[in-house]
């Protein structure tokens, strides 16, 4: 598999709000699975060809 870093604002943006509607109840844990920190760590996983 390759591992591809996610540059794309939009996609960011759309990773940070699936994560706000699964932990919503869970702040404190949800905090530091979004936003400017954690962003370098977003990518995108593709099969190996």
């Amino acid at each position: 598999m390759t591992l591809t870093p996610v540059s794309d604002e939009a996609i960011n943006v759309a990773v940070d709000d699936a994560y706000r509607s699964k932990y919503a109840g869970q702040q404190s844990s949800m905090n530091i699975m979004i936003g400017d920190v954690a962003r370098p760590s977003t990518v995108r996983v593709d099969p190996s060809v």
